[in-house]
């Protein structure tokens, strides 16, 4: 008997998508998967956002055993382009992100969502239905290293695919089982001082206040976040439809799937940085922040904020780690020196067209910098 026969492999509708809560989370809680990112409430909220107004075409696939339980999702959209150079092209993605169509909300740790106890079969199974549906590349953005692991295993030469790694990026989670003071005490004598020691200096200065808001106020916290990045970026933080996703989202987790933490920092009586995190499971997740740059040059505002959200996480029994996500500052990776294991973030295609796969076999003997410039000029 093949492993798919095993299994009964279907592809929902988006009413089906919208009414799958409580099999979804049940699910979710059974597996390996990321309790927040792949979280019914994020993915759906997304779909919501994004799908009709980007014109994507839902392809959710549901694995149930012979009894009829839900053991496995593969979360996935159609999106259809064609290229500068004429060649039409039919692309999968993991809903969440929007690669090379348009710009949304980040969602990290992708991948499959399967039953911890058959996950090899059931991602098996999940992948074979994968291959009965009409596309010409499968692009998976920000699989976490294990995730990223199962793919490699599971395109294996001979079926007519290849994979083509794009990018990695890196982020860092923090263990806040141990106490804060320990982990304190590891940080550099410049970190530490930007992250804790510098409340001294401005309790000294004036009236410094750190709490947080109800989850009611997300609409005006969302525009005091903008505002913090317009001044430092130039742009705002979230345009109208990530407003629109953050608003939905904090309907759907509260008391759900997951809390939102929203704080500030106020000095002398004015709102000087404001920090958004989300908890789910036992982690809790950096999402967002922004503070004031030209409040004092002696102190890293954000850092300083940061510093609040990372004790809160110690001192509560409920939250194992911290997680600051992927990406960068504005000049340094600071991740990097607040005493964490580093995470890593991959984006690979895998081809199936023959041409799509002769033309990325013939890129990979250029230099990258040459094959960037090439995919981005083609959108390939």
């Amino acid at each position: 008997m093949r492993i798919a026969d095993s299994f009964r492999v279907v592809k929902l509708s988006e009413q089906d998508f919208a009414s799958l809560s409580g099999q979804w989370d049940h699910l979710l809680e059974r597996s390996q998967a990321d309790p927040l990112f792949m979280s019914w409430s994020w993915l759906y909220t997304w779909w919501e956002c994004w799908g009709a107004a980007l014109e994507l075409e839902l392809v959710l696939l549901a694995a149930y055993d012979q009894a009829g339980v839900l053991l496995g999702l593969g979360p996935f959209f159609r999106h259809c382009h064609r290229t500068p150079v004429g060649i039409s092209v039919s692309r999968l993605h993991l809903i969440g992100n929007a690669w090379r169509i348009q710009s949304t909300v980040r969602t990290e740790y992708c991948g499959l969502i399967v039953d911890q106890k058959q996950a090899t079969e059931v991602r098996m199974a999940l992948f074979e239905a994968l291959l009965k549906e009409a596309w010409d590349e499968l692009v998976l953005c920000d699989l976490g290293h294990s995730e990223n692991e199962h793919w490699r295993k599971l395109v294996l030469p001979g079926k007519g695919l290849i994979r083509v790694p794009r990018t990695r990026d890196s982020g860092i989670r923090i263990d806040t089982r141990p106490s804060f003071p320990q982990w304190l005490k590891g940080l550099g004598k410049n970190t530490r001082l930007k992250l804790y020691n510098r409340r001294n200096y401005l309790e000294k200065k004036g009236q410094l206040f750190h709490g947080r808001l109800d989850s009611k106020a997300m609409g005006q916290f969302l525009q005091r976040l903008n505002s913090f990045h317009e001044r430092r970026w130039g742009k705002p933080c979230f345009d109208d439809l990530a407003i629109q996703f953050h608003r939905g989202l904090v309907n759907r987790l509260h008391g759900h799937a997951g809390d939102i933490v929203l704080s500030e920092i106020c000095f002398d009586g004015q709102c000087v940085a404001v920090q958004y995190d989300i908890r789910a499971g036992a982690t809790m997740y950096n999402i967002q922040a922004g503070f004031m740059e030209s409040f004092d040059n002696k102190v890293a505002l954000g850092t300083l904020h940061l510093g609040y959200l990372i004790e809160d996480s110690f001192t509560d029994p409920g939250v194992e780690n911290y997680d600051l996500l992927a990406g960068y500052g504005k000049n340094t990776f600071y991740k990097s020196h607040l005493n964490g294991l580093p995470v890593n973030f991959y984006t690979l295609q895998i081809a199936r067209r023959p041409l799509l796969r002769f033309m990325y076999q013939c890129q990979a003997l250029l230099p990258q910098s040459w094959r960037k410039g090439l995919n981005r000029i083609f959108r390939l």
